[in-house]
């Protein structure tokens, strides 16, 4: 009796009619579906395995929150480093934002196709004490747009201050306006990154910070 003996290389499936003698030895090549190369990028996909299996491509899948459905999907690299990438803020499905779609990508975040979302529904932490952020994620909790001139020194302003999730680069390294100073002081003055980075209550100080 014949018996069949299944094995997977490089990407298909063998199948091996085993009790055979040597020389009668049959091979089927199946072809699984699976890319053998981590090189599938730009195309639409479903899942990570769909982009390789290396590590360095994932499924990016974009959602439109408001309605639940899928916007886009399709085989992304994964980012080395995101330094330079810039302020160009993403909102995930979790409720955290990210300073840049980069610092998304790296993080093989699924993606809202607006930040309204993270606006409105997205994590809630600071005080009054509210749940914790995502592992990887600091608390921002950044005063501004307010209707009249805001000192610092306006210590009503530093309690009692929920803030939002992000995720900001490990290095704030930018060159961006730095308008921010931490409540209850009016020096130094700081740029948004390095402000969310330090988790404390910041404030828009149009007094002090703008004239410099």
């Amino acid at each position: 009796m014949m018996r069949a003996a299944w094995g997977a290389c490089a990407g298909a499936t063998i199948v091996v009619a085993s009790g055979c003698v040597p020389d009668d030895v049959q091979l089927a090549i199946l072809d699984s579906g699976v890319p053998e190369t981590a090189t599938a990028t730009g195309v639409p996909c479903r899942t990570d395995l769909e982009c390789g299996d290396s590590g360095r491509v994932f499924c990016l899948k974009t959602f439109n929150p408001f309605s639940g459905q899928l916007f886009s999907a399709e085989c992304t690299p994964v980012p080395e480093q995101c330094q330079d990438a810039g302020f160009d803020p993403a909102c995930g499905t979790d409720g955290t934002y990210y300073f840049n779609r980069c610092l998304a990508q790296r993080a093989r975040a699924t993606l809202s196709t607006t930040t309204d979302f993270c606006s409105g529904f997205g994590f809630v932490c600071g005080d009054p004490p509210a749940r914790p952020c995502p592992p990887g994620s600091t608390c921002e909790r950044l005063l501004l747009g307010q209707p009249f001139p805001l000192s610092s020194l306006s210590t009503n302003y530093c309690v009692n201050v929920p803030g939002s999730c992000w995720v900001v680069p490990e290095a704030c390294t930018l060159r961006l306006p730095r308008p921010f100073v931490a409540c209850g002081t009016i020096e130094p003055c700081v740029d948004p990154c390095t402000a969310i980075a330090d988790g404390g209550l910041f404030v828009w100080d149009v007094v002090h910070c703008l004239r410099q």
